[in-house]
């Protein structure tokens, strides 16, 4: 998966790019790669749950 141009494998990175690189209300592009192909998808980011 790509995200906002960062490359997540793991949970962890995409919590970071969710904490560091985006704010809420951002529309972020997205690729994600399932069953040997891809899809670009734009996303909006909301606020995270308390």
């Amino acid at each position: 998966m790509t995200l906002a141009d960062s490359a997540i494998e793991t949970p962890s990175q995409l919590s970071s790019v969710l904490a560091i690189e985006l704010s809420p209300d951002d529309e972020v592009d997205a690729t994600i790669r399932r069953d040997g192909g891809e899809r670009s998808i734009e996303l909006p980011v909301g606020t995270r749950p308390q």
